[in-house]
Formats: C-alpha cells, sequence, structure tokens
C-alpha cells in the first residue's frame, strides 16, 4: 500500500482532560503512522488543555499546535488547520471520541482503491462517559447511491470519522456563517458539486454520548434545529421541487416552531415522557 500522508484536524475547547488525553493518544497510536497532528485550541483560557497537548508535543514531532487568541467557534477553527495541512488527506477528529487503531489504515487504503470517491466516512460505536458501549451507528453505504433522496430522511454520516481529499476541503472549507451545523452545510456543498460519498462500513471510531441535564438537551435540540433550519432555508431555491428536502424542510420548520412557541416545562415533561417510552419498548 502507498503511504500517502494524512493531515488529522482536531479542535479542542472545553473538553475533559481525560477525554482528550485519550482523543490524542487513539491518533499516535494509529497502525498508520505517516500523518500530521493538527491541534486547534479555540479556548486561550484553557490552560489544562495547552499544557496537556504541549506535553505531547514536546513527544511526537507530529503534532502541530495552533492556539486562537480568542473563541472562534469550530468552522473557523478548524478552517486554520485546513489552510496549513500538507497531507493528500485530510481526516477529522473531535477532543472527546477515540479513533480505533486501525482506522487510518482503512480508509488510506479504501481512499487508494477507489478513486472515484472524495468523501469516506466509517461506522461509529458509541460510548458513555466510561467508555462503556451503548451501542452503534452503522448507516449503509447503499444510501450514498442517491443521495438527493436518503441524504434528506436519515442521519448518514458521523462527521468526526471523515477522511477526504484534501483539495475537497482546501476548496470548500467550513463556512463560518455556521457557528452550529458547519457540518451540515458541507455536506450540502459537497453534494452541489457532484461530489462522490461513501461509507466504509466498519465500526472505525468511538463516539462519545454523555448524559446531559433536561434543560441543556433542550438548549442543544432548540441550538440544533434553528441552525439546521438555516442550512436548509439556504438551500431551498436548489431543492425545491425534491419532495424529500421538501419534506425535511417542513420537518425542521415546525421544530423551530415548537421550541420557540412551547414554554420549556412543557418541553421537559415531554422530554422525560419521550425517555420513559423509549426505555419500555427498548426492553
Amino acid at each position: 500500500m502507498e503511504f500517502k500522508k494524512v493531515s488529522v484536524i482536531m479542535s479542542v475547547y472545553n473538553e475533559k482532560e481525560e477525554y482528550l488525553k485519550k482523543a490524542i493518544e487513539s491518533i499516535l497510536t494509529q497502525t498508520y503512522q505517516n500523518f500530521e497532528f493538527i491541534i486547534i485550541l479555540d479556548n486561550p483560557l484553557n490552560n489544562n488543555a495547552k499544557n496537556i497537548i504541549l506535553n505531547y508535543k514536546k513527544n511526537d514531532k507530529r503534532i502541530i499546535f495552533l492556539e486562537n487568541t480568542e473563541n472562534l467557534g469550530l468552522a473557523k477553527s478548524l478552517n486554520r488547520g485546513i489552510e496549513i495541512a500538507n497531507g493528500e488527506y485530510i481526516a477529522r477528529m473531535d477532543s472527546d471520541d477515540i479513533s480505533v487503531k486501525n482506522r487510518f489504515e482503512k480508509q488510506v487504503e479504501y481512499l487508494l482503491n477507489m478513486a472515484e470517491v472524495d468523501l469516506l466516512f466509517t461506522w461509529t460505536c458509541l460510548i458513555d462517559e466510561n467508555d462503556k458501549y451503548s451501542g452503534k451507528f452503522k448507516p449503509e453505504n447503499k444510501f450514498c447511491n442517491n443521495l438527493k433522496k436518503y441524504f434528506f430522511e436519515k442521519h448518514l454520516f458521523a462527521h468526526p470519522t471523515l477522511m477526504t481529499r484534501s483539495e475537497v476541503l482546501k476548496k470548500l472549507k467550513y463556512s463560518s456563517d455556521f457557528r452550529y451545523s458547519q457540518d451540515l452545510d458541507l455536506w450540502f456543498r459537497s453534494i452541489n458539486e457532484n461530489l462522490n460519498f461513501n461509507i466504509l462500513e466498519e465500526p472505525l471510531l468511538k463516539y462519545r454520548t454523555v448524559t446531559e441535564s433536561l434543560a441543556y438537551h433542550i438548549f442543544k435540540q432548540k441550538r440544533g434545529s434553528k441552525y439546521t433550519f438555516k442550512v436548509f432555508n439556504k438551500n431551498i431555491s436548489k431543492y425545491y421541487n425534491n419532495y424529500y428536502f421538501v419534506k425535511r424542510y417542513i420537518y425542521y420548520l415546525l421544530k423551530v416552531i415548537i421550541f420557540n412557541c412551547v414554554p420549556e416545562k412543557i418541553l421537559e415533561l415531554l422530554l422525560i415522557l419521550k425517555r420513559r417510552l423509549n426505555k419500555i419498548f427498548s426492553n
């Protein structure tokens, strides 16, 4: 196999120290070793994270450390890494997840053998705060053959599993118009460019999900719905005659209306009911 260089890009904000260490170590111990690891600290006040990163950097010259002078958000932070990336491929990583040891080996081999693929994702294992397995996210690759339908119907792509040819991100970058849902915006723009997506049907990343308070969960849902609808609204002129797009557009519009109109206490009660029903039907 040809050992092409991979640029790994990871932004750090306020993640727990133990999660950050596990994320970094999961990259440094990859079976595929030809990479540079660009870490961007997006919180200049987080001295603990800075010290952790610098300690790893002292022992591994593949780490490139960038520190923002102010909180720029994920999109602008990732773009700083993309601008200096020297690899033929660019891989994403989140600072609280864990990459499986052969993730890069598998993804590089796939991209070498499938020259028509531009953006490659993988399945994920879901883990909790204690690294305990809690499920899988495994969309089928066949859905990539008809993205104009399935992209609007299903959640297909786990952002931190992305490995792409560097020219894709060098050209498109992440849009700073979206402080959140910037990955969804990138997928839209990639589809509009007729780029090819594939999913490697193996769980090559452990994706961390943590228990949240009701209030914070509702806040995140409200924020996510707002920015997701913003992305869909940006693309309505291209897809207004696509049934699957319009259906999803209406869904997110209704979510935004509900989150803005329904009192938070009612939303909390509905969330409690939903969790209880999920527990009943999962047993």
